[in-house]
């Protein structure tokens, strides 16, 4: 026999469900509210590492418990959604009051770090397109004409207007997590993964020309972070 109460059980379950399937390729926890924004090369997969024992809701470990959901869940997927995608996937209430933050990275340092990991990674999506180009100089008149993207679009909207409460420097790293740990009231320590070379190593990919292409291109970058042109 139909139960309606039952019926609307049931499709309650499906809801959270789906929420969950959402938000399950962003760190999002709803226990200490937070939500972060991962921009690419910025030690993300060491600060999900940290942080991701938090997305742990209770829903979660229920799913765990009757076989709909894995142990490992929380090792979060590689997308990287910006916050206005991630607006557009919460409640209004959640998004506006939830702790939002991320890190950007000196565009120099930045591009040097994209092109290694995409060209020593064989799984990454471009490592077969970058893999066959020349050189890194290459690489950057292929970035900035055909994959542009300024690091400020994972933050702010169309209309110019900054979505989070907080944009740390990978250049800071630690003492910017901690003031991230500070504001979401937890205790954790950062083991930098995939750590990239020395400070200032990535200039030695470069030259005055390629300095100057990234000055042209990311200028938007540079001077909303308030970075400086390096010097050779």
């Amino acid at each position: 026999m139909y139960n309606s109460a039952n019926a609307t059980g049931v499709w309650h379950s499906l809801f959270l469900l789906c929420l969950c399937e959402i938000t399950d390729t962003m760190l999002i926890s709803h226990s200490k509210q937070f939500i972060f924004i991962h921009n690419y090369k910025v030690a993300g997969t060491s600060i999900r590492a940290a942080l991701g024992k938090y997305r742990l809701s209770p829903l979660h470990r229920f799913q765990m418990k009757i076989g709909l959901r894995a142990k490992n869940h929380h090792k979060i997927s590689d997308n990287h959604l910006t916050a206005l995608q991630i607006k557009e996937k919460l409640s209004n209430k959640a998004f506006d009051q939830y702790f939002k933050f991320g890190f950007v990275r000196n565009p120099w340092d930045w591009q040097a770090s994209l092109y290694r990991y995409a060209l020593k990674n064989k799984k990454h999506k471009q490592h077969e397109i970058i893999s066959r180009m020349k050189d890194f100089e290459s690489y950057l008149k292929w970035r900035v004409k055909h994959d542009f993207r300024l690091q400020k679009a994972f933050f702010y909207d169309e209309n110019d207007n900054c979505l989070v409460n907080f944009i740390g420097k990978y250049e800071n790293l630690a003492p910017d997590f901690q003031y991230v740990c500070q504001q979401i009231k937890v205790k954790e320590h950062l083991e930098h993964r995939n750590q990239s070379q020395k400070r200032q190593a990535y200039l030695k990919a470069y030259t005055s020309e390629t300095i100057a292409l990234v000055q042209e291109y990311y200028a938007e970058d540079i001077a909303t972070f308030g970075y400086e042109v390096p010097k050779l």
